[in-house]
């Protein structure tokens, strides 16, 4: 069935792969004027100019939004909100990759209810067989995949320190649709990174050993190599062991929240074991008490890969 949006799949077509610091589309200019300026004028995306937080949530609830569980965001109103109050990072709230790297934590709220035609519309076109079918075409992805998307809003001390994605993901999109004219002059986009000199080495270490999941690490390791500001600019990208980039948002959310279709295909089968910072930072540490253990393990993986490949 014919969609309004079916004019994007030609875009994505036709869009050239950039290959800085990594392989990506970034396609500006990505919905047209008229559609562009519909979307980020609805009800449901200018919600601007609150006087509290308690303002904002309650209407951000009212709009059809709902706290979304997200890396890098806690679930908890009540928590954040003594965290934006306080400004006491509690690192134990910080589950999984997260934890003892990042900085800060905010919330992920996804637009559950939708009572215009545009978002409608638009939602139904990125669930549809075709959005799909020219995805997994444009980027050559062969197993079994599923989609998962949104259109979401990140509150400020939202942060996800450099990673690649998790080798369970097949491919992820982020288009802007900021409600401000402001949001391109400021610090609140996904920027891309590529990992400095001395750590280098974790590409080979993840690209030798597929059975080790990729993972954050810290931003002293990376450099930030291209900031996607634009607004009404997507960026699309098959995951791979060079695909870092990262976001952290410091920025007064009662003006407006920054705003996005996201989305992520993901593949049906698990087939790598997670792995955290102390497993790859073998430059800071010296000693390894417990044999047994996984960071051991990975070190071996790393030794056994030197020797392999010595000259």
């Amino acid at each position: 069935m014919p969609n309004h949006f079916d004019y994007l799949i030609d875009k994505i077509y036709s869009a050239k792969f950039k290959s800085s610091p990594f392989k990506h589309l970034l396609i500006e200019d990505f919905l047209n004027k008229n559609d562009f300026r519909e979307i980020i004028k609805s009800k449901c995306i200018s919600t601007n100019n609150f006087s509290s937080h308690e303002e904002m949530f309650e209407s951000l609830h009212s709009h059809g939004y709902k706290v979304q569980a997200f890396p890098g965001c806690i679930n908890s109103v009540k928590d954040y909100m003594q965290f934006i109050n306080s400004g006491k990072f509690k690192s134990n709230l910080v589950k999984d990759y997260g934890k003892n790297i990042i900085e800060s934590y905010g919330m992920s709220l996804i637009l559950q209810s939708k009572n215009e035609p545009i978002l409608n519309e638009l939602e139904a076109f990125v669930k549809s067989q075709d959005f799909f079918n020219c995805l997994i075409e444009k980027f050559s992805i062969s197993k079994k995949t599923y989609i998962e998307t949104g259109i979401q809003k990140y509150l400020t001390g939202y942060e996800i320190s450099p990673h690649p994605d998790s080798r369970r993901k097949a491919l992820t999109y982020m288009l802007n649709i900021n409600p401000s004219n402001m949001s391109e002059l400021m610090d609140i986009h996904t920027q891309l990174m590529r990992f400095k000199d001395k750590y280098k080495y974790i590409y080979d270490l993840w690209e030798f050993n597929q059975d080790i999941d990729r993972c954050w690490v810290p931003w002293s390791w990376c450099d930030r190599v291209q900031n996607t500001n634009r607004n009404n600019s997507i960026i699309i990208f098959k995951p791979s062991n060079k695909s870092m980039h990262a976001v952290h948002l410091e920025y007064d959310h009662l003006e407006f929240q920054r705003t996005q279709l996201y989305g992520n295909l993901w593949y049906r089968e698990k087939n790598s074991r997670k792995s955290n910072l102390m497993d790859l930072d073998i430059l800071s540490r010296h000693e390894f008490n417990n044999s047994k253990s996984y960071k051991n393990i990975i070190l071996s993986k790393i030794i056994n890969f030197l020797y392999s490949h010595r000259d």
